[in-house]
């Protein structure tokens, strides 16, 4: 499942949820080109893994992968959202 990238309103819809879920703007994680190419609302992958890294330093200590450090963080309807904008 995917969230489309069809207009702002979305565009500043998904951000809220994202800062919801995360605690963090999302412009510091949004992927504009591939989004573009895409035309679906996509995250950094790199950027955000590299926040879990720098804020959750457990996730590298026990090895966690990113699915387990959201779930364990963040909860699990947060894990579900950050899927959708993979």
């Amino acid at each position: 499942m995917s969230i489309e990238y069809a207009n702002a309103p979305t565009l500043i819809k998904v951000g809220k949820e994202f800062t919801r879920h995360f605690r963090v703007p999302f412009k510091n994680f949004f992927d504009n080109e591939l989004s573009l190419i895409t035309k679906e609302i996509k995250v950094d992958m790199f950027k955000f893994d590299d926040y879990l890294y720098d804020t959750h330093p457990e996730y590298e200590e026990q090895e966690l992968t990113m699915d387990e450090i959201v779930t364990k963080k963040y909860g699990e309807a947060a894990n579900t959202f950050i899927k959708q904008l993979i």
